[in-house]
């Protein structure tokens, strides 16, 4: 956060004009954002926990770089409010690609700081209804969004299917006072994926390893379709 804070200053200070004249640099972050949901609603502490976890995840960074809600440590209650943090998002950017089921538990697994009074189950099932929330909850700290990141690695049998899912969802999220500037999908061609290496395959192409061949996925057809008539149907 202040490390974010402090580049954001150094970029406001220096880029004053665009290369081409137009306005100046704008500033944000992106996010992985999830859509937090209590594993019974009926609960309460599965509630709590879906609370706090959402609260970890997002609600504390999106707290202090727009209103300076300072927390240093994590038990929910701002500290104090610092004016060098406030104010330094001008966008913010979403990646989505699923939801957290949470389980609360009854004591903190984190000792002093209450970090760990939770269980998430985290599953890469796709659920596409969850974009739309977690746009509209976004959509309450009043910044201009980009989902910068979505997919899904069920794109060889599910693409088309979840990708009309998401940006149905999306939709009724801007219809309903959403700032969503833009949408980019994830991703172009599959992608050697952090741990997962080569196991989870998001990409409008498929890609053979071997050959280096890339093989063009429905969904590709199907995005571009959408996108050159902006529009669903």
């Amino acid at each position: 956060i202040v490390g974010h804070a402090a580049m954001y200053d150094a970029v406001k200070l220096t880029d004053t004009v665009s290369a081409g004249g137009g306005p100046p640099a704008r500033v944000g972050i992106v996010m992985n954002m999830t859509d937090i949901v209590p594993s019974n609603p009926d609960v309460e502490l599965d509630q709590q926990g879906a609370d706090h976890m959402d609260y970890l995840y997002h609600r504390l960074y999106l707290d202090a770089l727009t209103l300076g809600a300072w927390d240093p440590n994590l038990d929910t209650v701002v500290d104090e409010t610092r004016q060098d943090l406030a104010g330094r998002l001008d966008l913010l950017g979403i990646n989505y690609y699923n939801k957290v089921e949470v389980i609360g538990l009854p004591l903190s697994l984190g000792g002093l700081v209450p970090i760990m009074d939770f269980y998430p189950e985290f599953s890469w099932e796709p659920h596409p209804e969850g974009l739309g929330a977690v746009v509209t909850r976004a959509a309450a700290f009043g910044l201009p969004m980009m989902i910068t990141e979505n997919g899904t690695p069920y794109v060889e049998d599910q693409g088309v299917e979840v990708l009309e899912g998401h940006l149905d969802a999306l939709l009724g999220a801007i219809e309903d006072g959403a700032l969503v500037e833009g949408y980019l999908y994830w991703s172009f061609v599959d992608n050697y994926e952090w741990n997962h290496g080569f196991d989870l395959r998001f990409g409008l192409y498929r890609l053979d390893v071997d050959t280096k061949e890339r093989i063009a996925r429905p969904v590709r057809d199907r995005l571009s379709e959408i996108a050159a008539s902006n529009a669903l149907d």
